[in-house]
C-alpha cells in the first residue's frame, strides 16, 4: 500500500543552504559546511549576494567575530534569512570593540593612543568592563550634578540657528570647539558645539532636527569632549582629526587595564531588506546600534544579548512587523530597544516581549541629544498594533517604557528605578501631540504592569524637588484604559494625565507615591472630558487637578471639574495630615490664578465624587503592601491576621495572582 509513497518539498526548503563562520575557519573555504567555515565577517559580506531566502548564516558558539554584517538579500514570508548560531557553549559574540594597547604618555596623568578605525563621533570607551565618562567640566560628581547655572538665553530658535547662554560665573578657560550640554527642559538635554565665547557668554549651533528650545533661566549646563576636561580617572577625549584617544589615568598607567573603544557603528545593518531573523547571538561595542533596520518589514530579533552600546541595542525604524523577544540589554547609552513606525506607508505592528533592559542612558550628555525618543529602556512608537509584554526595565535615564500608536497593549511589564537623569516623565510614558485638535486614537490598554521607585532628578534645573510619575499619559492622548497596575514609591503622582480625553483608570493599586493621581489641562488644549476613575486602591490618597484655561469653555471651577467625568467606587487609605486634594485654576493670560485645597468631605459633598467610595484613616505601621512581579502565582506568609480594603480576612497567608499587588491592614486596626 506504500508503493507510490512520495515526498513533496517546497523549493525554498529544498535548496536552503547553511553558511558557517568559526574563529579558526578560513576565508578561502566555501563556508557551506562546519569543516569549511569562513573566518571573518568580511568574507561573509563579500558573499552575501549569493544568499537566498531560507538560507542560514551560523556563527560558532564560544567564538568572537569583529565587524559589521551588511545584509544584502531579503528573505520571503515563511522563509526568512536567518543569522544565528551553531555548536555548543556560550553565544557567539559579534563585537565592534578594538582593544587599545599602543599607549604613550602625553602629559601628567594623561595617556594617548592612535586608533585609526575609530569614527569621528565615537561615543563608547570601556575600561575593565565599565563604560567611561567622556571628559566633562564640571565633573558629574560636582555639586548640582556637575551643572553650572545659566541666567540668560539668546539667539535664534530656528533649526541650524546660532543661540547663546550666559553663565552666572566667568569662565577661566576658552571652550570654543567643545560640546556644551544644556538642560533646556526637565526632560530635555541638548548637545551642541560651542562656536564662540565672549566673557561668560557662549554661542553654539543648535541641532538640525528635533524640537528646539531656548532654555530656561536658572537651569544648568556643562562642557564636554575637550582635552582640558580630563582630570578624573577614565575620562577620555577623542580627536577626530588625528584619530587620537586621550585618557586620564592619574598616578596609574593603562598597562594594568583592558581598554576598548568602539570602532564599528552598526553590527548588523539590515537596511531595507525584509524577512530577516537574528537569533541566539551576543553583541557588544556598537557605537550606534547593534541591529539596525530602516523602511523594512518582518524583522525578528530573538534570544540575543546586548552589552555596551554607544546608543541603542536594537533600532527598527519604519519597520513593519518588528519583533524583539527574549533579549537582554545592559549598558546602552541611548535606548535599549527602539522601534519607530509612523503608520503611514503601511509601517505598523511592533512587538517587544520577554526582554530585560538595565542601565540605559545613565550618562548625561552621552545619550541622544534633545527630547527626541532615544533615551528610554524600551520604546515602541507609532503605527497600529503595538504590543509591549512581560518585559523588565531597570535603571533608565528617562522612561522605562515609552509608547505611541493605536491598538496598543502594555501588559505584565515591571519598571523600576527610572527617570534617573531626566525627569518630568513616567516609568511608563506616552506623548501624542498638543493643541486643541490632537489626532484621535483608539484601543490603548495599560494593564497589570508594576512601576516602582521612579524618583526623578532635579540636577541642572531651578527646582529642588524631582518630578517622576508612575504612569504618565501626556498631551493629546485619548482612549486609554489604565487597568490593574501597581505603582509604588514614585516621587510624583502614581497616575498622571496631561491634556487628555477618554481615559479609564480602574482597579489600580498605589502605595507611597507623591500623589495617587493628578490631572492637568494646558492652555489651548481640549478640556478634560470622559475621565472615569473607579475601583482603585489608593494610599496615601492625595490628588491634584489643574486647569490653565478655565474660561474656554467659560465655566466656573465647580462646573469645570464636575464635567471631567466620573470618580467613584474607590478604596482610600488616608494619612492624618493636610487635606488630600489640591486644585489650580487660571484664566487666559494668567489672570485670576487660584490654588487651594479641599478635604475628602468637600470632594464628596460639593463635587459629588466618590459618593460610593470607602475611605478611612490608617496608621502606616499597620499597613502592608505586597506585590507579585512574576508570571506565576506567589504565596506570601503573613505571620498575623490582615484584611484587604474590601474587608476580606487573611489569617496567615495570601496568594497573589501574576502581576498583581494588594494593600493589607492589620486586622486589629
Amino acid at each position: 500500500m506504500y508503493k507510490y509513497l512520495c515526498f513533496i518539498l517546497l523549493p525554498a526548503q529544498l535548496y536552503a543552504t547553511n553558511y558557517y563562520l568559526a574563529s579558526n575557519g578560513s576565508d578561502a573555504a566555501s563556508g557551506t559546511s562546519i569543516t569549511s567555515a569562513w573566518k571573518s565577517i568580511h568574507q561573509l559580506n563579500l558573499n552575501f549576494k549569493n544568499i537566498r531566502s531560507g538560507d542560514s548564516i551560523l556563527f560558532r558558539r564560544g567564538d568572537v567575530f569583529y565587524g559589521s554584517i551588511v545584509v544584502q538579500q531579503s528573505g520571503t514570508e515563511g522563509n526568512p534569512v536567518v543569522i544565528g548560531a551553531y555548536g555548543y557553549g556560550s553565544k557567539p559574540i559579534v563585537t565592534g570593540f578594538t582593544i587599545i594597547d599602543n599607549w604613550e604618555i602625553k602629559s601628567k596623568g594623561v595617556w594617548q593612543a592612535i586608533v585609526p578605525a575609530a569614527k569621528p563621533a565615537v561615543n563608547l570607551v570601556v575600561k575593565d568592563n565599565m563604560i567611561q565618562q567622556v571628559g566633562r567640566y564640571p565633573n558629574a560628581n560636582a555639586p548640582n550634578g556637575g551643572y553650572m547655572v545659566y541666567n540668560a538665553v539668546g539667539g535664534s530658535r530656528e533649526k541650524q540657528g546660532i543661540a547663546s547662554i550666559t553663565s552666572e560665573n566667568i569662565f577661566t578657560q576658552n571652550w570654543s570647539g567643545a560640546e556644551v550640554v544644556i538642560k533646556k527642559k526637565r526632560w530635555d538635554i541638548e548637545r551642541d558645539t560651542v562656536t564662540a565665547q565672549d566673557g561668560n557668554t557662549i554661542t553654539y549651533r543648535q541641532p538640525y532636527k528635533g524640537n528646539i528650545y531656548p532654555g530656561i533661566k536658572g537651569f544648568g549646563f556643562f562642557f564636554q569632549r575637550h582635552p582640558r576636561t580630563l582630570d578624573q580617572p577614565g575620562e577620555w577625549f577623542f580627536d577626530a582629526k588625528s584619530h587620537c584617544l586621550q585618557m586620564y589615568f592619574g598616578i596609574a598607567t593603562p598597562h594594568t587595564s583592558i581598554i576598548k573603544i568602539s570602532t564599528v557603528d552598526t553590527l548588523i545593518n539590515i537596511g531595507s531588506h525584509t524577512n530577516i531573523v537574528v537569533t541566539n547571538l551576543a553583541f557588544e561595542g556598537a557605537n550606534e546600534a547593534a541591529i539596525y533596520s530602516n523602511y523594512s518589514s518582518n524583522c525578528t530579533t530573538s534570544f540575543c544579548d546586548f552589552n555596551f552600546m554607544g546608543r541603542d541595542a536594537v533600532t527598527n525604524w519604519q519597520t513593519s512587523n518588528a519583533l524583539v523577544e527574549h533579549c537582554t540589554v545592559s549598558n546602552a547609552l541611548g535606548s535599549g530597544i527602539f522601534i519607530r513606525n509612523s503608520g503611514s506607508g503601511g509601517y505598523n505592528q511592533s512587538t517587544v516581549k520577554y526582554c530585560q533592559v538595565k542601565n540605559i542612558c545613565l550618562f548625561a550628555g552621552m545619550e541622544v541629544t534633545g527630547d527626541a525618543s532615544g533615551r528610554t529602556g524600551i520604546a515602541a512608537m507609532g503605527g497600529n498594533g503595538v504590543n509591549i509584554l512581560y518585559n523588565r526595565a531597570d535603571s533608565c535615564g528617562y522612561a522605562g517604557i515609552e509608547w505611541q500608536g493605536n491598538d496598543v497593549l502594555l501588559y505584565g511589564n515591571v519598571i523600576s528605578n527610572c527617570l534617573r537623569v531626566r525627569d518630568d516623565g513616567g516609568g511608563i510614558y506616552s506623548y501624542a501631540g498638543n493643541g486643541s485638535n490632537p489626532k484621535s486614537y483608539h484601543n490603548r490598554i495599560i494593564r497589570k504592569n508594576l512601576v516602582f521607585n521612579c524618583k526623578g532628578n532635579s540636577d541642572g534645573t531651578n527646582k529642588k524637588d524631582p518630578s517622576a510619575r508612575g504612569i504618565y499619559c501626556d498631551e493629546g492622548n485619548s482612549d486609554i484604559v489604565i487597568d490593574s497596575n501597581s505603582i509604588a514609591w514614585c516621587s510624583g503622582a502614581a497616575i498622571y494625565c496631561n491634556s487628555v480625553t477618554d481615559i479609564v483608570v480602574k482597579e489600580n493599586t498605589t502605595f507611597e507615591n507623591g500623589m495617587a493621581f493628578s490631572f492637568q489641562r494646558f492652555e489651548n488644549a481640549k478640556p478634560l472630558r470622559n475621565i472615569n476613575i473607579s475601583s482603585n486602591y489608593f494610599y496615601p490618597y492625595t490628588a491634584a487637578y489643574a486647569n490653565s484655561q478655565l474660561d474656554k469653555p467659560d465655566l466656573n471651577f465647580e462646573n469645570d471639574i464636575k464635567a471631567i467625568g466620573s470618580i467613584d467606587n474607590n478604596f482610600y487609605l488616608l494619612d492624618a495630615g493636610p487635606s488630600p486634594f489640591s486644585f489650580t485654576t487660571m484664566k487666559t493670560g494668567n489672570k485670576e490664578y487660584k490654588q487651594f485645597s479641599a478635604s475628602f468631605n468637600d470632594w464628596q459633598v460639593q463635587l459629588g465624587f466618590d459618593k460610593n467610595s470607602a475611605g478611612r484613616f490608617v496608621n502606616k505601621n499597620l499597613l502592608r503592601f505586597e506585590y507579585n512581579d512574576t508570571a506565576v502565582p506567589k504565596l506570601i506568609l503573613l505571620k498575623k491576621k490582615y484584611k484587604n480594603l474590601k474587608g476580606m480576612l487573611y489569617a496567615d497567608k495570601i496568594t497573589l495572582p501574576a502581576f498583581t499587588s494588594v494593600l493589607l491592614v492589620a486586622a486589629d486596626q
